[in-house]
């Protein structure tokens, strides 16, 4: 997989990873509530939105370009978005 430090442009939608370990526990569960508040508004993504999947130790999912920048925007606040690799979905 190619490592990019952004979103795919030319691309409908993308992967990512971030590692919890450099995510506090506090960020860890506002992450957990962003995504859960995310999945609940059906109108966020329309159909197809976004599948991200929780593991013991990282976050990975594919993001549709409509949730991209909800999601980046989530990292800068808590200066993770050097931690989180993107790839093309």
């Amino acid at each position: 997989m190619k490592i990019r430090t952004g979103f795919v442009s030319n691309s409908s939608s993308s992967s990512f990873c971030i590692a919890k370990t450099f995510m506090k526990e506090s960020q860890i569960k506002l992450f957990k509530s962003f995504l859960s508040k995310m999945n609940d508004n059906d109108d966020f993504c329309g159909e197809y939105g976004t599948y991200i999947d929780e593991g013991k130790h990282y976050f990975i999912g594919t993001i549709d370009n409509c949730a991209y920048e909800g999601i980046n925007n989530f990292f800068k606040q808590f200066n993770l978005e050097e931690y989180v690799a993107y790839g093309e979905g």
